[in-house]
């Protein structure tokens, strides 16, 4: 037709093909991650555990994206920290120790996710400890892709500086004095869950020790790591407390 050879397509039709293919995979893996963080939210493990594997399987490697849910709600592309999370909540030990090695090992959690994650790891060795079932040791963090040198950070002026380390600092105590609120709390209830309340203690006390070493040496990066630690512990707990 048209002079054209039979069974030969134009280099346009062949490029426009693979976008729309493209468009495909990106569209089926965001919206298994959707579907996965929607069943998070009303506490659907097993569904969120099925929804993550099928986003992983359609795309592995945690970007960081965000990904809008509803509206005026996204959450960054981290399948594997996810994953991990389902398992954790259903009890599977090892396996959510694997995807959370997974997680770390590309590199991406950062802040109060990662905060979360090594919380959760700490659950779960702990668990594997009794059953003599040891996750695999973590690898370490994968190299990203070759990228030309970024400029030199540009340094802050020190009144900036110390306003960060003073507010990082402040939400940081904030949420210590909470969690040890929580932690005497479920004490006092008798509602707990022996490792999961050991852990939170332990992570609560390293972060306070941190929160001072870090500010006196004006480490801002260890503060803030520092303030996540805490926070996450005192997310945790509370989720303990509401018995989710």
């Amino acid at each position: 037709m048209n002079g054209m050879p039979k069974g030969h397509r134009p280099a346009w039709l062949a490029v426009g093909l693979a976008l729309v293919l493209a468009g495909a995979g990106r569209a089926d893996y965001l919206e298994s991650f959707k579907a996965g963080i929607r069943a998070k939210n009303f506490h659907q493990w097993p569904q969120l555990v099925s929804a993550m594997r099928q986003a992983i399987a359609q795309q592995p490697q945690a970007t960081g994206e965000n990904v809008p849910i509803y509206s005026n709600y996204v959450v960054q592309y981290l399948p594997h920290y996810f994953l991990g999370l389902g398992l954790f909540r259903q009890g599977e030990w090892l396996e959510a120790a694997k995807a959370f090695q997974e997680a770390q090992a590309q590199g991406t959690v950062r802040g109060l996710y990662r905060g979360r994650m090594e919380f959760f790891q700490e659950v779960c060795s702990r668990h594997l400890e009794g059953t003599r079932q040891m996750p695999l040791p973590v690898p370490p963090a994968r190299a990203n892709p070759v990228r030309p040198n970024p400029p030199p950070p540009v340094q802050k002026p020190i009144e900036v500086v110390r306003d960060a380390l003073d507010k990082a600092e402040h939400e940081g105590r904030d949420w210590l004095k909470r969690g040890a609120n929580l932690v005497r709390d479920l004490k006092a209830k008798g509602r707990t869950d022996p490792d999961l309340l050991a852990v939170a203690e332990s992570r609560l006390q390293t972060a306070d020790f941190q929160l001072d070493g870090c500010r006196r040496e004006g480490d801002l990066e260890g503060v803030e790591r520092a303030r996540d630690n805490a926070h996450a512990a005192y997310e945790i707990l509370d989720e303990l407390v509401k018995g989710r």
